[in-house]
């Protein structure tokens, strides 16, 4: 696992790592000199920092226990300069407390500053489906699947209109439909996420609503 400083200090390397997180304060022990901290928050995600030595706070990024559709996961989320940098597993029990197993490379980073709002994973709603998108590295292509009165897969491309519009196209859905989808992105309100919203046909069918939030 490596996580790479803010302040440009030499990253920390280590293939695996237990730590022991609850709701409350929680320490992750590495190498024996730094720790991961994380603090009560105020909503459902927590923020956390490197402690160096006890002496230096660092801003990390934050911590997130959610349901994702397919179960529940834990996601470490940060910013580094232009850098984004993600991890992700699933949680291995439901209850709050969770001792986690930490190993391999991290599971997504690059060039994703605050302008990359194609994100990481959509939690989409329409007319009584709901849809989880999921990218693939850092393409604009997704893997969706939408349960509802059945299930449905297909495969999107996702490409930005300007900075402010997004125009989606479905293929390959196991449905047969070819759908088209048009929206307009909102400030979602907390961290790491935005709103999306707009209309979207298929085939020669009507135009309909559609919405969703976006992990980041």
């Amino acid at each position: 696992m490596i996580f790479r400083r803010q302040d440009g200090v030499q990253a920390a390397r280590r293939t695996a790592a237990t730590r022991t997180l609850a709701w409350g304060v929680a320490v992750f022990a590495l190498l024996g000199v730094l720790c991961l901290h994380f603090a009560q928050p105020a909503r459902a995600d927590d923020r956390s920092s490197w402690a160096n030595n006890g002496q230096r706070q660092i801003d990390l990024g934050r911590y997130l226990l959610t349901s994702m559709g397919d179960g529940r996961w834990l996601v470490l989320d940060r910013q580094d300069g232009d850098t984004r940098i993600v991890r992700e597993q699933p949680a291995n029990t439901s209850d709050q407390d969770q001792n986690q197993n930490w190993g391999g490379d991290r599971s997504q980073s690059g060039d994703r500053g605050p302008g990359d709002r194609l994100g990481r994973v959509w939690h989409e709603q329409e007319a009584g489906w709901s849809g989880l998108w999921r990218r693939r590295g850092d393409s604009g292509v997704f893997d969706a699947v939408w349960t509802g009165p059945g299930q449905v897969t297909a495969t999107l491309e996702i490409k930005l209109d300007g900075s402010r519009k997004v125009k989606i196209e479905r293929r390959n859905s196991s449905d047969g439909a070819n759908c088209h989808y048009a929206g307009v992105f909102s400030d979602g309100g907390s961290y790491g996420q935005l709103g999306v919203s707009g209309q979207y046909r298929c085939g020669d069918g009507p135009l309909l609503p559609w919405s969703a939030t976006i992990d980041r």
